[in-house]
């Protein structure tokens, strides 16, 4: 699934990098001759490829139904904790639309 996603944005990003001239940013940018980046990019790298792993599991050891379930309901949980962390004002609205959630 997220080769196929990748695949299919690829053209439209190689598109966008010559629009915008990103290739000469990317090449007077000293961050990319660092180490420290090249490991972090890496290891966000396969963050993102256990991420998705352990997903595809999830899903094949439960059901579509309960992965979409567990997916919609994981919203609850982190609109709070936005709201706490980050000291929203709620309002009736906000509070309205979590419990609807």
């Amino acid at each position: 699934m997220v080769l196929l996603n990748n695949t299919l944005s690829l053209p439209l990003g190689i598109l966008l990098i010559f629009m915008v001239n990103e290739v000469d940013y990317l090449s007077r940018t000293p961050l990319l001759r660092l180490p420290s980046f090249w490991v972090v990019m890496t290891l966000s790298g396969f963050l993102g490829l256990a991420i998705s792993f352990t997903s595809m599991w999830f899903l094949h050891q439960t059901g579509a139904t309960t992965y979409s379930l567990v997916g919609s309901l994981n919203k609850i949980p982190l609109s709070i904790a936005g709201i706490l962390l980050f000291h929203v004002p709620t309002s009736l609205e906000n509070s309205a639309s979590i419990l609807f959630g």
